[in-house]
């Protein structure tokens, strides 16, 4: 944290009072000439290297990603061949985010770790992205997109898309639990998550979702959360409440609700 100027006044010693003359108006007054007031520049504190990996879910090495460390402002930097990265911050270093190239056929989106930098710190594990596959291409008009697990409602008129994206189109993974982010989902558990491209899409209008339960494995009639990740914040925020069908095939988003951010969706019970 930045410490805030000082002001240090170096005041003379005050003489008792005597019977001495009183100095000339008009010549300098020692004392005030030497009563300067310093103001130290601010100290910015110490700094502290953050290193680590990042791969794929494949364990291959994602070079190029673009890693910050963010606290007041971020520190950038760029994974070499080998996913290898490292930055400088200061103590406010509080989460890391993590994008791939726009042009990348991989994951192009953040994950947001929580951090405590008050040394050097080097991540015990490899940041894993998941990659997703080719993308659907919308076409006019509200229609279901089947990606992944997940069935979204879209319609690209409603929808916002991130910068250096030119058409809409969706594209979805189930993110492996090893690869989870350490989102704090309070006493809840995480029972699933899915990354979304193209990351930080918005939409003006609430996206129904369906998803398929076979392989996630709730029970008929079963109640969950279906959180989503800020991309402003990295924070979950919780769009929309979610219930199992009576035939117990599908996960979906109850009446008048869902999405408005296509970025990670985090399944939660």
């Amino acid at each position: 944290m930045r410490a805030s100027g000082i002001f240090a006044l170096l005041l003379g010693a005050c003489s008792p009072a005597s019977s001495q003359p009183a100095a000339d108006a008009s010549a300098p007054d020692a004392s005030k000439r030497d009563a300067e007031v310093v103001i130290p520049e601010e100290d910015a504190g110490p700094s502290y290297q953050v290193s680590g990996t990042v791969q794929d879910t494949d364990g291959k090495p994602w070079a190029g990603a673009a890693v910050q460390v963010c606290g007041k402002v971020c520190n950038l930097a760029f994974a070499d061949a080998k996913g290898a990265w490292s930055t400088m911050t200061q103590p406010e270093g509080k989460h890391l985010r993590v994008d791939g190239a726009a042009d990348d056929i991989r994951l192009f989106s953040p994950v947001i770790y929580h951090l405590d930098v008050t040394s050097d710190l080097a991540l015990a594990r490899p940041i894993e992205l998941p990659v997703t596959p080719p993308a659907l291409l919308l076409p006019a008009g509200s229609q279901d997109a089947v990606v992944a697990e997940l069935t979204l409602t879209l319609d690209p008129a409603k929808l916002t898309l991130p910068p250096n994206v030119v058409a809409a189109a969706v594209s979805a993974v189930r993110v492996p639990k090893a690869a989870w982010p350490p989102y704090d989902v309070g006493a809840r558990s995480i029972v699933a998550m899915w990354a979304l491209n193209a990351y930080a899409t918005r939409s003006s209008i609430a996206v129904p979702v369906s998803i398929a339960n076979a392989t996630v494995g709730l029970a008929p009639g079963d109640h969950a959360s279906l959180l989503s990740v800020d991309p402003d914040s990295g924070q979950l925020v919780e769009p929309a409440t979610v219930t199992v069908t009576a035939q117990g095939d599908a996960i979906v988003v109850d009446p008048g609700q869902g999405l408005r951010r296509l970025t990670w969706i985090v399944l939660v019970k």
